[in-house]
């Protein structure tokens, strides 16, 4: 299968998902992705299977949000 061409930001998630299993929202601002909704949906278009999953998370200023995207490529551990 040929591997899909990504531009240089598709490519940070990409890789960051492979490094790190699960990402959601909060840590992808923190990698400069402005928009990780629209980044992940980009990157369904390119081929990529990517769960998404809703969960609460903590954010930087300790207060907890509900259902809060977190994704993983599927088949990734």
């Amino acid at each position: 299968m040929n591997e899909p061409h990504f531009n240089q930001t598709q490519q940070i998630v990409f890789e960051a998902l492979e490094a790190h299993g699960t990402l959601n929202t909060f840590q992808l601002r923190e990698l400069g992705i402005i928009n990780p909704s629209k980044m992940i949906y980009d990157l369904r278009l390119k081929g990529l299977s990517i769960k998404t999953t809703l969960i609460s998370a903590i954010g930087n200023t300790g207060r907890i949000h509900p259902r809060i995207a977190h994704y993983s490529l599927e088949g990734q551990k």
